[in-house]
């Protein structure tokens, strides 16, 4: 019996942490949209000022992304960019295609890097909403 109890002290204590740090941790949802059209065929990215970790997301047929991964992620600031997807673009009939972003005009190329993106969100425990509309 006295050696079961340090082990069930041990998985109880596991279990709480662990359940704990689920409470804290942030979910996110919401709509991309450019001129009032909701944005489709691209990848949204979340990237932590602080950590560098990123989670994406692809936006549907009605801009929507739900990014809920492993229950959440951690609170904090986060860069936010959306990238086109890529495709194959021919080069000629003796060269092999090459993989380029995707010619997006409703898609402002400020919004297409971290580096330049001006959107940044607060995502704090629980539950986040996001409707961001993109401005050209």
């Amino acid at each position: 019996m006295k050696f079961y109890l340090p082990l069930l002290l041990t998985a109880a204590f596991t279990i709480s942490v662990g359940c704990n740090s689920q409470a804290t941790l942030g979910t996110i949802h919401g709509t991309v949209t450019s001129d009032g059209a909701p944005l489709t065929e691209a990848t949204i990215s979340f990237r932590n000022i602080d950590t560098g970790e990123s989670i994406s997301d692809e936006l549907d047929d009605q801009g929507l992304f739900d990014i809920t991964a492993a229950g959440g992620i951690k609170p904090g600031k986060y860069k936010v960019a959306i990238i086109p997807p890529e495709v194959e673009v021919s080069r000629g009939p003796n060269s092999s295609p090459v993989l380029q972003p995707k010619e997006m005009p409703n898609l402002p190329k400020q919004y297409r890097s971290m580096n330049t993106t001006p959107l940044i969100k607060e995502v704090v425990a629980g539950e986040n909403d996001f409707s961001i509309e993109l401005k050209q």
